[in-house]
């Protein structure tokens, strides 16, 4: 215990150790693996401590970072929908007039688009000015990513706004952005751009299409693939009651030829998105159904994309996509169920501490929060209304009987202190009420001469009123 010195005499190195000044050392010593606290360590070299800075930073950056999947921009390779188009005998054509997968669909503007060997999609727009509508989430955020080269572009989506300046050849640009406005893309300037991508999360990933795009050709040649291979690799063996096969496509099978698939099995799994069985379309369809739900759950098709994809779907990972309904005795959910309306008969937790029965009743067992007025009502019509802000703009309590007159009511008042308690109860039938306050009690009546009569107390005093006369006030109560 106590001060102490280890080292040379003439002290050119040493160990000491004071009790006032803690341990100093003087010469070279050697750090081992695994020490800690150099961020407590003062006077390091600048490259040092700059370096122990950009590492922090770098692992804020990583902490803080969120990885989108999705591109939620269309067509943004300028390829188009690969769909034909729909004439009609007004519809005026012209030289220039594009009848298949026009491409610049989903965009508003002035843009040429042209072959481009250096694009991810094999193209890409020399612009003036294009726009697309996008629905994004206020207060997420988001990144823009692109390649440009020409003078300059201006991007902006909702409230951002940037103006990046260009070089002659192709760079990948970036913009990390916290959504707030209207959702409109607009990218606009004297450039060519290509591989745009506007995607939820912080990093930009490199550039794909969108989902919402039209996969059609793509489900087309790997249904043609599935079936090449069931054709050519595959076989079929009947083992009494026993089949095994690749594949089975079943549909309107009419002298002698499939006039239209309707359903099918395929036991081809190179991984879990594969069709495992499928109801109400081709393969082909029944493949593009899970590419619209692969990468977004949330996809919601309308009805004409539900035209051109299956009805039901099952893959071999498990996941069911189907358009209708459902109806079984019975079933277990061990994840999050989301849905936009629903009838329950009853509700209840899997322990009972809450439950509503089809009836109405409802259980709670705990500590509970509502948002909102709540209605009680009997089945002989008395009400009880529970509301946090009533038609004064206070909270209340209030009960009714069955023809809706208030017989009772709990609320708050303004004082000359500030909001205080009130308590009502009021007779329907003779228009007889009382009131009570934490400063008053007032009881009203009215007389068989048609006259209201208030007794009033307050404190030491007692006021008699009728009507709006004062016919007794006694400010002091006797002893």
């Amino acid at each position: 215990y106590g001060d102490a010195y280890i080292g040379a005499k003439d002290e050119s190195t040493y160990i000491r150790y004071t009790q006032k000044g803690g341990v100093d050392i003087k010469g070279m010593f050697h750090i081992e693996q695994g020490s800690t606290g150099w961020r407590n360590m003062e006077g390091l070299p600048d490259e040092i401590q700059a370096a122990a800075d950009l590492a922090q930073e770098a692992k804020d950056a990583i902490d803080n970072a969120a990885v989108g999947s999705v591109n939620l921009l269309r067509n943004s390779g300028f390829t188009g929908d690969y769909e034909t188009e729909d004439l009609s005998a007004a519809t005026e054509l012209s030289a220039d007039t594009e009848l298949f997968s026009k491409q610049l669909e989903y965009w508003t503007g002035v843009a040429t688009v042209s072959a481009d060997s250096d694009a991810g999609s094999g193209y890409s727009a020399a612009i003036g000015s294009l726009s697309q509508s996008v629905s994004l989430i206020k207060g997420e955020s988001y990144v823009i990513s692109y390649k440009a080269k020409g003078t300059s572009v201006s991007v902006s989506c909702g409230s951002f706004s940037v103006s990046q300046p260009l070089t002659s050849s192709y760079q990948r640009y970036t913009h990390k952005i916290t959504f707030n406005g209207s959702g409109i893309f607009l990218i606009s300037g004297t450039a060519t751009v290509c591989d745009l991508q506007l995607e939820r999360g912080t990093i930009a990933t490199d550039w794909k299409p969108s989902i919402l795009d039209n996969d059609k050709s793509m489900a087309g040649f790997q249904a043609i693939n599935y079936i090449a291979s069931a054709i050519k690799d595959g076989s079929v063996d009947i083992l009494g009651g026993l089949i095994l096969a690749n594949m089975i496509q079943l549909g309107n099978y009419k002298d002698g030829k499939m006039q239209k698939v309707t359903a099918g099995v395929s036991g081809i799994y190179n991984d879990d998105d594969d069709v495992a069985f499928w109801a109400g379309g081709k393969l082909e369809q029944a493949i593009l159904t899970v590419m619209k739900f692969r990468n977004d759950p949330n996809y919601q098709p309308t009805d004409e994309e539900w035209a051109n994809m299956a009805n039901f779907v099952a893959t071999h990972g498990g996941d069911v996509f189907l358009r209708g309904y459902i109806y079984a005795l019975g079933g277990k959910f061990r994840g999050e169920v989301n849905a936009e309306s629903g009838i329950f008969k009853n509700v209840k937790s899997p322990n009972g501490n809450f439950k509503i029965d089809e009836d109405g009743n409802i259980w709670i067992k705990g500590e509970g929060e509502f948002s909102g007025t709540v209605n009680v009502i009997s089945s002989n019509g008395y009400k009880i209304v529970i509301s946090p802000e009533d038609e004064y703009s206070v909270p209340s309590i209030r009960m009714y009987d069955y023809n809706g007159e208030e017989l009772f009511s709990i609320s708050l008042q303004y004082g000359l202190g500030g909001m205080i308690p009130n308590i009502s109860m009021f007779d329907p039938f003779n228009s007889n009420r009382l009131y009570f306050r934490p400063d008053s009690m007032v009881v009203e009546q009215k007389g068989s001469d048609g006259y209201i009569y208030q007794t009033q107390i307050m404190g030491g005093r007692i006021i008699m009123v009728k009507g709006s006369e004062i016919v007794w006030d006694q400010n002091q109560l006797p002893k």
